[in-house]
């Protein structure tokens, strides 16, 4: 019963973690269509369509980040959670 509240929680962990990083690259897109002129600009509806090269052009324009930094931890940590929520769920605590 335990190990199935911490499998729960990990996982609510990781999308919540997973929400945000995706609110926080949506913001990035924002901040670098407001960089770009505006031929140049990405429609929003299509950020996922440019991943890497929005997030390569908000790499050269803005080489010091804490939007990016702090995009890329809720990232990491929303994966994390949920792969060790997975590994928790085939393979319960003793």
């Amino acid at each position: 019963m335990a190990a199935t509240n911490v499998v729960r929680d990990l996982w609510m962990v990781g999308l919540s973690c997973l929400f945000i990083s995706s609110s926080l690259f949506l913001c990035m897109a924002v901040e670098l269509n407001k960089a770009l002129p505006s031929d140049k600009r990405f429609p929003l509806l299509e950020i996922k369509m440019h991943f890497h090269e929005i997030k390569r052009l908000h790499e050269n324009l803005f080489p010091v980040s804490t939007l990016r930094t702090a995009w890329f931890v809720l990232l990491v940590v929303s994966v994390s959670a949920m792969a060790i929520g997975v590994i928790l769920a085939i393979r319960p605590l003793q």
